[in-house]
């Protein structure tokens, strides 16, 4: 529960790398009943950090925890978005530096 918290708190601080890692250890214990809300923002973490294949998967776990949970639908809306984005993802937003450096001419 510490670190579904930790998780929450820095993905309300757009830290997202440090709310994927405390969701990750959040989601990784075994023998205790699965959080499909820990799964749901693990899920929008990585999404944000354009890991969309990552979030598709962290995603799917949410949907096959949720069932009968309220939070189902939007698990199935965030895998099939991440899913798309996975397959094609979108454009840099104008304005925003490339990820890359750009090669330089001599002048």
């Amino acid at each position: 529960m510490a670190y579904a918290a930790l998780g929450q708190s820095e993905f309300v601080n757009n830290s997202f790398p440090a709310a994927e890692q405390a969701l990750r250890k959040a989601t990784s214990f075994p023998g205790i009943q699965p959080d499909p809300i820990s799964w749901f923002q693990l899920s929008l973490s990585l999404d944000r950090q354009g890991k969309y294949a990552d979030a598709s998967q962290a995603a799917a776990k949410c949907v096959e925890y949720s069932q009968g949970h309220p939070v189902n639908q939007y698990c199935v809306q965030e895998r099939d978005g991440a899913k798309q984005r996975a397959s094609n993802p979108p454009a840099a937003k104008p304005g925003t530096a490339p990820t890359s450096p750009q090669p330089t001419t001599p002048k």
